[in-house]
């Protein structure tokens, strides 16, 4: 009776052996595609076989927009240089030089805007532009470094005074560069009394080419911020100026009090007022307005 069990058990398999079982291929792949992301899955690129992504580049004549703006007919894209700004086209700035107060009642105002794109266009000419374009503006508008004749135009604005640089916080050493020595020699808009651009930007009313010099000097009078150097001129004349006027409205006292024969010996606080102030000679001290 043994040996009957005996073959019962080798052909029946107990619970403790388990069949083995192989799963097709295409199942193991799958399961693996499923534990495992797609682009995971995919073999590793080597350095040289990553893809490049480039700037888009233009190239050809232009159309000068603002001092700070080019138009490219052929591709119908405006685009601006990179890094700098100017003055918008409808944008007034004031000439400090305002010598006969008495003709006029303001300072005579400088087209801050229009002599900034007269000066780009300038510097462009005839030639072809190319722009690299390195950045897009919150209006979508490229911002591309731009090259003419092998000269960045930015730089060419930077030199004349008729842009700056756009932050104050640019790495852009050359850029820097160029618009101190601008600034140090009174070129373009360093020799006027101009409103931060951002500025202007967000107070200006009325944008159109019709608008009047009298408005941006208002603006101006009710300035944030002070980014031309005429401004710390006129506070440091100040300065300079006022011993020398209270000691004039002194002299004026004696005017009236002494005969021109005792004043003689003040003749040289005349020459000096004089020479100061551009008062006429012969009695100049007592037509000046600092005696009325």
């Amino acid at each position: 009776m043994r040996e009957p069990r005996r073959q019962i058990n080798e052909a029946t398999p107990t619970c403790s052996r388990r069949a083995r079982y192989d799963p097709p291929p295409h199942a193991a792949t799958a399961a693996d595609l499923i534990e495992t992301p797609i682009a995971a899955a995919r073999p590793p690129q080597r350095l040289s076989e990553a893809p490049i992504y480039q700037n888009p580049v233009y190239n050809g004549r232009v159309a000068v927009m603002d001092g700070r703006t080019l138009w490219y007919p052929q591709y119908a894209q405006r685009v601006r240089l990179v890094e700098i700004d100017a003055c918008e086209l409808p944008q007034w700035a004031t000439d400090p030089r305002w010598v006969d107060r008495e003709r006029q009642k303001a300072p005579p105002p400088v087209p801050c805007g229009p002599l900034a794109k007269a000066w780009l266009k300038r510097t462009i000419g005839s030639k072809p532009v190319e722009c690299t374009v390195v950045a897009y503006g919150s209006d979508g508008i490229p911002q591309a470094r731009c090259t003419s004749a092998g000269r960045d135009i930015a730089v060419e604005m930077l030199r004349v005074g008729w842009a700056r640089v756009a932050s104050p916080y640019s790495y852009n050493s050359q850029y820097l560069v160029y618009q101190q020595h601008a600034m140090a020699a009174r070129y373009g808009m360093w020799a006027t009394y101009v409103l931060d651009m951002n500025e202007w930007r967000r107070k200006a009313v009325d944008k159109t080419l019709d608008r009047h010099p009298i408005a941006d000097f208002n603006l101006l009078v009710e300035r944030e911020s002070e980014i031309s150097p005429p401004f710390i001129d006129a506070r440091k004349k100040a300065e300079e100026d006022r011993p020398i006027v209270a000691r004039l409205r002194t002299y004026c006292e004696l005017i009236r009090n002494r005969s021109a024969g005792e004043l003689n010996a003040r003749h040289s606080l005349i020459v000096c007022a004089h020479r100061r102030f551009g008062t006429r000679s012969g009695g100049c001290t007592v037509r000046s307005p600092w005696c009325s």
